[in-house]
C-alpha cells in the first residue's frame, strides 16, 4: 500500500516514536512534499511524517513485533484485519467489523495498534 497515512495517524505515529524519513509530510492537515530547504525557511511550521501504509506496517513489525494483514471477504467487497503479536497468537481484530477497502482496513488496524498495543 503506497498510500500515505492520514493526518490523524501521522500525528499519532510521531507521538509513538516514528522517526523514519518520509517522502510526504502532513502540515496543517494537508499532505505536502517538504524539502529540507523549505523547513529551514519555515522552522515554525509543524510537519508530521506521512509514511505509506507499507512503511508503517514494516515499522510496527521491526520495532514492536506486530504484524498487520488485511484480507478480502465476499468477492473483494469487504476487507477484514488480522494482527499477530509476540504476545498473542493470531489476534483477529474487529470481529464484526468489515471495511470497504484495504486502505480503510489497514488504517483502522494501525490506529488500534498505536492506541492499544504500543
Amino acid at each position: 500500500m503506497n498510500t500515505p497515512v492520514s493526518f490523524e495517524l501521522a500525528k499519532l505515529l510521531k507521538e509513538k516514536g516514528f522517526e523514519e524519513r518520509a517522502k510526504s509530510y502532513n502540515q496543517d492537515s494537508k499532505l505536502v512534499t517538504v524539502s529540507m530547504v523549505i523547513r529551514r525557511f519555515y522552522p515554525d511550521k509543524i510537519y508530521y511524517p506521512a509514511p505509506t501504509i507499507n512503511e508503517v506496517v514494516m515499522w510496527l513489525y521491526e520495532k514492536h513485533a506486530i504484524w498487520i494483514t488485511s484480507h478480502p471477504n465476499h468477492n473483494f467487497k469487504y476487507w477484514s484485519v488480522n494482527l499477530v503479536t509476540n504476545k498473542a497468537a493470531d489476534l483477529n481484530l474487529y470481529d464484526a467489523t468489515v471495511f470497504n477497502s484495504p486502505t480503510e482496513a489497514y488504517e483502522a488496524a494501525i490506529l488500534y495498534t498505536l492506541n492499544n498495543l504500543i
